[in-house]
């Protein structure tokens, strides 16, 4: 009975490990808020590992019939980091839902273009689209805002959901 005992022991230890798992879990209001929080700009890199899992669990969760490569894919900023025109912009460009992942191919592509090009070029590559960016007519900083929240409310619910 020393093999039971034992195996009991661990048994004991892994539930008390687990419960102490689930008491760490963030309320999903607080998960949403530092979710939408995470940034990437070329010039600030600091989280940019961060994104790259976030972007990529999201693309998977949606891709229904392909696996991709994502070692071979790049974060694209839907508008653009630096816009070509020369009206001010008050867009948050870094903030993740202005974010996708796309293949280098595809981003050299993208550039610099207005945002019904773009979401053109991204339907015409097979990215698969969320539908905030699949319904939008326009990129507005509602439209960032709405997408973030909605990746936050996917990631918490669905992909790292406990």
């Amino acid at each position: 009975m020393i093999g039971g005992a034992s195996a009991q022991k661990r048994a004991a230890h892994l539930q008390a490990f687990r419960k102490k798992l689930y008491e760490r879990i963030p309320e999903q209001n607080t998960f949403a808020a530092q979710f939408v929080d995470v940034r990437f700009l070329s010039s600030d890199s600091k989280q940019r590992q961060l994104v790259r899992y976030i972007l990529e669990k999201l693309d998977h969760h949606l891709r229904i019939d392909k696996s991709a490569d994502y070692e071979k894919m790049t974060i694209e900023h839907i508008a653009p980091e630096n816009p070509s025109s020369t009206k001010p912009q008050k867009l948050d460009p870094g903030n993740i839902g202005n974010l996708v992942f796309v293949s280098k191919e595809t981003n050299e592509k993208l550039k610099n273009k207005d945002f019904p090009a773009k979401k053109s070029i991204l339907i015409e590559a097979g990215i698969p689209l969320d539908h905030v960016l699949k319904n939008a007519t326009q990129w507005t900083a509602k439209e960032i805002k709405d997408r973030a929240a909605l990746m936050a409310k996917v990631a918490y619910e669905r992909i790292w959901k406990l």
